[in-house]
């Protein structure tokens, strides 16, 4: 029995081994054959296929690959609507000669191999499969294709494929459409004046809907810019479009008996488009050739309740950092909602200082961006070519920033010697500047500032608030792995709201703006700009600070950051917002801090306080992470993207 056991054993064995060399060569043969290609299988909707199919096409001619597309199951042209998840890609002017439309199993076995994790290392070491999604994209179309890549994302943004965008736009116009029978509508839509509303979704992810103050709002800033502006509404359910924008004027209501490439078609030949939150409508301004074309989108992607819903809450703070940060064009006007979250949180906190942080409230509905470092106002005297008006972009900026720092010498990560030459640089960059220092350190402010803007506040260090909990940061630097650190470090990192608060309450330049912003930021001359900071992406009623690494899944449920050795997620070194917002954040601060304290949690490091706060009151702490393609130090992003650089190196 135990020989036929044994038998049996090597038998299975035997066959375990012949299965995976058969399999190591029949696949190796595969990946031989379709070496150098990217493969796309082409999903969702309409929108998601063209976002698809142009970062595989941008892939392609970057890696000098062929690009192969597998084919999905046609339906009738006419029969598609923006909801439809059917493949269209045979819909349109696809004519490129490196561009193969496939169904061959083969090519189907190899996508299959890239889109399924649980072989991620066989595909890649042994057969060059190698899967791309949103964020390892730039990690290969800079080098040459020796393997095979799948496209396994959606690939929502420009970013992607900007360097082809001509040629994309030419081959993605949908063909064959019946011209004659939309000529009375194409020639209403393409009037000077007309503004195409992207779709409407009423029950399709509901969660995903704007909401319709963005449609109103953006019809008001529309009727501003544009003269006798007449809109056109194209909606999948008219009933609901109607009743949502009752009470608006010249509007039209388009979509019945069309098909969605017939409505993308119309929708891309208005003068304007107004769009949703879809890719469906995305594309449809993007494809608008109009000369003088204006393009509103909202600067919010989606609901909160969508990120709420998502299982793997990580992907989903990282998902919202990419749209809002690079889901648009650089010329298109982005409108962004005033969450109103000042006066709710001073509700819910309970606060006594009501009045105090309100007096500077930012009580617009909507905040506007140009995507532009210029600041926007609309033409008093309209000419009918320029639709935006500039401003002068130093006399805005240095106007309404206040940017405080502070500098001791003290125990910390790095020499005073090597502080200094930081220092220097940072203290030639002409913006509007208080400095909090000692005695001693007074003369040597002076000297690297010169004749620059330079209010020096003298203030011993004994007399910041924060020493009074000297003996609490002693034990809590017992407890560090990093002896570079010191009491009197965690003392200044804590100190950083109440400097900015002192600099408010005496606003020695009548500034809106105030940065926080470390003395010793500047390490390495790329990063210096002397446009520093810039209006550009500051946000009322909200502070902004940068993202070095996504929150984890268990610090978002626990909403609190966990401490350790290397565990970095935000960067305390530029935090930016307005009065009220400063205000308010100095209040939660302090309490956060009183509950570690109390509780026995750690909190000398302040990045471990920053992100905390930062998810707990996710509407107030505005998240700034790198764009996709950065690949700079994340430390110093903020220092890039709040000037004309606009985060590149």
């Amino acid at each position: 029995m135990k020989i036929i056991l044994v038998h049996r054993v090597k038998l299975f064995l035997y066959f375990l081994v012949s299965f995976f060399i058969i399999y190591y060569l029949l696949f190796c043969i595969i990946a031989y054959t379709f070496k150098g290609a990217v493969i796309l299988k082409p999903r969702c909707g309409i929108g998601n296929q063209l976002f698809q199919f142009a970062a595989s096409y941008s892939l392609a001619k970057k890696t000098n690959s062929e690009l192969y597309i597998i084919e999905g199951v046609k339906e009738d042209e006419h029969a598609l609507d923006p909801l439809d998840r059917s493949y269209i890609l045979d819909y349109l002017n696809i004519e490129d000669k490196d561009i193969k439309f496939t169904n061959s199993t083969f090519i189907k076995i190899v996508y299959w191999l890239g889109t399924h994790q649980i072989n991620n290392w066989l595909n890649e070491t042994l057969f060059g499969i190698k899967s791309v999604n949103e964020r390892s994209f730039f990690t290969y179309h800079k080098t040459k294709n020796r393997g095979v890549l799948i496209i396994n994302d959606y690939f929502e943004s420009e970013i992607y494929f900007k360097d082809f965008k001509d040629e994309i736009i030419k081959q993605v116009t949908p063909r064959n459409l019946d011209i004659q029978n939309l000529q009375p509508l194409l020639e209403e839509v393409s009037k000077n004046n007309s503004v195409c509303i992207g779709d409407f979704l009423k029950d399709y992810f509901y969660e995903t809907m704007l909401p319709i103050d963005y449609q109103k709002e953006a019809i008001r800033f529309a009727n501003q810019i544009i003269p006798k502006a007449n809109f056109f509404v194209f909606s999948d359910s008219l009933d609901f479009s109607k009743k949502e924008l009752a009470g608006e004027d010249n509007l039209s209501f388009v979509g019945k008996g069309l098909s969605s490439l017939e409505s993308l078609f119309l929708m891309s030949k208005c003068s304007h488009n107004i769009i949703a939150n879809s890719t469906f409508s995305w594309w449809a301004a993007y494809l608008n050739q109009t000369k003088d074309h204006i393009t509103i989108a909202p600067k919010f992607k989606y609901n909160q309740k969508f990120y709420q819903n998502i299982y793997d809450k990580q992907k989903s703070y990282w998902k919202k950092a990419l749209m809002n940060s690079n889901a648009y064009p650089e010329n298109w006007i982005l409108l962004d909602k005033n969450n109103n979250v000042i006066p709710e949180l001073i509700k819910t906190l309970q606060l006594d200082s009501e009045q105090e942080i309100l007096e500077n409230y930012h009580k617009k509905e909507f905040n506007i961006y140009t995507g532009k470092l210029e600041e926007l106002n609309l033409c008093s005297d309209y000419t009918g070519k320029k639709y935006v008006c500039k401003v002068n972009v130093e006399d805005a900026a240095h106007s309404k920033i206040t940017v405080v720092t502070a500098y001791y010498k003290i125990k910390s990560k790095f020499s005073a010697e090597q502080y200094e030459k930081w220092m220097q640089s940072f203290l030639q960059i002409p913006f509007n500047l208080v400095v909090y220092t000692d005695e001693e350190s007074a003369p040597l402010i002076k000297k690297y500032r010169g004749d620059l803007p330079l209010k020096l506040i003298i203030r011993d260090f004994k007399k910041l608030y924060h020493y009074s909990f000297y003996e609490e940061y002693k034990k809590m630097y017992a407890n560090d792995s990093n002896k570079q650190h010191s009491p009197e470090l965690y003392i200044v990192w804590a100190e950083k709201v109440k400097f900015v608060i002192d600099a408010i309450n005496n606003n020695y330049y009548n500034s809106d703006f105030f940065v926080w912003c470390d003395i010793g930021i500047l390490r390495n001359s790329k990063y210096f700009s002397t446009q520093f900071p810039t209006l550009d992406y500051m946000t009322h009623n909200q502070i902004s600070v940068g993202v070095i690494n996504d929150f984890e899944n268990y610090e978002i449920e626990n909403k609190l950051v966990a401490y350790g050795g290397q565990v970095q997620r935000i960067a305390g070194n530029i935090q930016i917002g307005d009065i009220p917002s400063w205000k308010l954040y100095n209040i939660i601060r302090d309490r956060t801090l009183k509950e570690f304290m109390d509780n026995n949690i750690d909190s000398g490091n302040d990045q471990r306080v920053t992100g905390t706060i930062a998810l707990r009151y996710p509407d107030f702490i505005n998240l700034i992470y790198p764009s996709i393609d950065y690949k700079g130090n994340r430390w110093w992003y903020m220092l890039l993207k709040f000037s004309e650089k606009n985060g590149k190196l």
